[in-house]
């Protein structure tokens, strides 16, 4: 995978998760995971087109998902799974909003698709496995998973 268009959602993340939720980041080590499957309580998939194509999906517990929601919508939730997925759907659409202007930045010109949501483990969130490069990001609020999966169109 090309580092300019990984760079992209890391820096975007960094900015937005100190812009929107005022939490500074950290990240963990990064793998290369081959997955079809959700391996987190709640994941947000977005699938990339254009120059670059692909899949981005952010990922944590749904614990964490409350707490992001509610700093990003400004509310307190209870559990009602959809307002909570809805929240955390919106802060990876900020991010990807940003990370679309970075790669523009670097000569890749990219559209994404609306975020597909997942509750649970196990769920496929790819017709087929794809290899992704998994980005643990690390807050004081707890950490969330990035899979990157892209490759140049």
């Amino acid at each position: 995978m090309n580092a300019d268009y990984i760079n992209s959602f890391l820096i975007a993340t960094f900015e937005i998760f100190k812009t929107e939720i005022q939490e500074s980041v950290s990240l963990g080590v990064p793998k290369t995971v081959i997955t079809s499957k959700t391996r987190h309580e709640i994941s947000v998939s977005i699938e990339v087109f254009g120059d670059v194509k692909g899949y981005v999906t952010f990922c944590c517990n749904k614990e964490l998902a409350k707490k992001y929601s509610s700093t990003v919508m400004q509310r307190d939730f209870n559990d009602d799974n959809q307002l909570i997925v809805d929240g955390f759907g919106e802060l990876a659409n900020i991010i990807m909003g940003r990370a679309s202007c970075f790669l523009d930045e670097t000569g890749f010109k990219t559209e994404f698709s609306p975020p597909i949501f997942h509750i649970g483990i196990g769920d496929p969130i790819y017709s087929a496995p794809i290899k992704t490069l998994e980005i643990p990001v690390q807050t004081s609020m707890g950490d969330v998973s990035i899979l990157i999966g892209l490759r140049l169109n």
